[in-house]
């Protein structure tokens, strides 16, 4: 099975910064059958920018458990899937939190299967969804895994 993966975080470090939101969808032959989309407490101020950009409120990530409390139930979901992500972003984050040993990068994928097939100007999430037709929120977590999935689904690079 294949779990399209999406996170949002405080920041871009991996190191530095934290989790607000974690979000996979399971999928066998191209059907969902299982999606997991949690709010993660990030345990510190979020830029408002960020906050603006997610759509989430700092007052609502404050009340949800921290990371450490979820670790186990995102392992647990992941474990013994084909973990997929929209560039190397969720593979840094999720390897160095030791939530996940490998996160494959469909971007790339998607850009060397396509190259012939599909005339975009970059590989920018927003960009391969508006060519596709895939209706999208960047930077919401949920559309984001969602977009992902289908993706993948419509140029077949994981079949």
């Amino acid at each position: 099975m294949f779990c399209y993966v999406d996170i949002e975080t405080t920041g871009f470090s991996q190191k530095k910064d934290a989790f607000t939101r974690f979000t996979a969808i399971k999928a066998h032959h191209y059907e969902v059958v299982d999606i997991i989309d949690i709010l993660i407490n990030p345990q510190r101020k979020v830029d408002p920018g960020i906050l603006k950009m997610t759509g989430l409120s700092q007052a609502i990530l404050d009340l949800m458990p921290p990371l450490a409390a979820r670790a186990e139930e995102i392992r647990a979901f992941l474990r013994g899937n084909q973990l997929v992500g929209w560039g190397n972003f969720e593979h840094r984050w999720l390897t160095h939190h030791g939530l996940a040993a490998k996160v494959d990068d469909a971007c790339a994928k998607v850009k060397r299967e396509t190259k012939n097939k599909l005339v975009v100007a970059d590989y920018k999430l927003p960009t391969v969804c508006k060519a596709l037709s895939i209706p999208l929120r960047h930077h919401d977590s949920l559309s984001d895994a969602l977009a992902l999935y289908h993706i993948c689904n419509l140029t077949g690079v994981l079949r």
